[in-house]
């Protein structure tokens, strides 16, 4: 079992001190930690905001602050980002997990407090800007339109920041699309050669249409490379990837990685690994809002893999955590949801 970083006395932002003997982690997550404001608009509203419906794309601070004054809505806030969510997510259904990524000074306790609760070692370091926020405007429909003030995430994660010695008895890397961003994918790229020099596995979330528009080059010379073994892309996602559907996607992927994941809402998710693609349905939902949907999705499908379940198992489990979200304002679920989730998801 390893040691937690659990004391108030040793709430450090900087560089950690790791003894490999003693950490063991099944998932290790990178990426950038993110206040989520959701904020119910009708469709007329969102077109004046965001002409575009659905994605994410970057706003400086004053526009962030106008969309918020514009919806007339009252914002529930919670602690999101898309890393976060899937690694709180395994943290719930007991995978052992860390998290790394930066924070403003200010938000950096209350964060550390979230996910230490849920026995995550947050490994943060501190930014002189604010936390990232994320702007999620919720049209009727359930479907979400994200507008970013970037703040800490711009003070940008390095190399040098992470102490790779927690890779060393660990399972799986987890990095969030949004960190292409970063030197235009130079730490994507040596975050996951670390990975792999210690045989670690590697899973990437393409994060948006917008992020596999401008990096699309990117994201294929990292398959190609074979730094990704997992890779997760929503329908629109891996029609920009490799100008494909799905199911054709899923089929070509799965030629230069382990496994390739295409996610479609309603139409469920295809999964191609060793010549082969499986089809899930989408399990019936009351949608409220898809916020996080494809996040769960994965924290589903990565708990499965962990646990050693076949594909179809863990498609099947990402479905569950797929269909729990999207029945929810936001991306927390209750004690008692937990619990029926691990009813069928052991």
């Amino acid at each position: 079992m390893k040691k937690k970083f659990h004391s108030s006395l040793l709430f450090i932002f900087s560089f950690f001190i790791f003894t490999p003997s003693t950490y063991a982690y099944n998932v290790v997550c990178v990426g950038s930690p993110c206040l989520d404001i959701l904020l119910s608009v009708d469709e007329q509203t969102l077109r004046k905001i965001a002409p575009e419906k659905g994605g994410s794309r970057p706003v400086d601070y004053s526009t962030f602050s106008n969309i918020i004054r514009y919806s007339k809505s009252k914002p529930k806030v919670s602690l999101g980002g898309s890393a976060i969510n899937v690694i709180r997510a395994l943290a719930h259904l007991g995978q052992e997990c860390a998290f790394v990524g930066k924070v403003g000074s200010d938000e950096a306790p209350t964060i550390f407090r979230d996910l230490t609760k849920l026995n995550i070692d947050a490994l943060l370091l501190k930014s002189s800007l604010p936390t990232t926020r994320v702007c999620c405007l919720v049209t009727p429909d359930g479907q979400r339109t994200m507008r970013v003030y970037l703040g800490a995430s711009t003070e940008a994660l390095d190399i040098n920041d992470i102490r790779f010695d927690c890779l060393e008895r660990t399972s799986l890397v987890h990095l969030e699309g949004y960190l292409l961003y970063i030197k235009d994918g130079e730490f994507v790229r040596k975050v996951m050669k670390k990975a792999k020099e210690k045989k670690v596995k590697v899973s990437f979330d393409c994060a948006s249409f917008e992020v596999v528009a401008r990096y699309k080059e990117i994201i294929m010379n990292l398959l190609h490379d074979g730094l990704i073994d997992i890779i997760f892309a929503n329908e629109d996602e891996v029609q920009i990837l490799t100008n494909l559907n799905p199911i054709r996607a899923c089929r070509e992927l799965q030629k230069i990685c382990e496994i390739a994941v295409a996610t479609a809402g309603k139409k469920g998710c295809w999964v191609g690994s060793q010549g082969e693609v499986i089809h899930q349905p989408a399990f019936p939902a009351r949608v409220v809002d898809t916020t996080g949907a494809g996040d769960f999705f994965e924290a589903g499908f990565l708990h499965g893999y962990l646990s050693g379940k076949d594909l179809a198992t863990c498609a099947r489990y990402g479905a569950t955590l797929g269909k729990s979200i999207v029945e929810v304002f936001g991306t927390r679920l209750s004690s008692q949801q937990w619990q029926e989730i691990k009813k069928v998801v052991p």
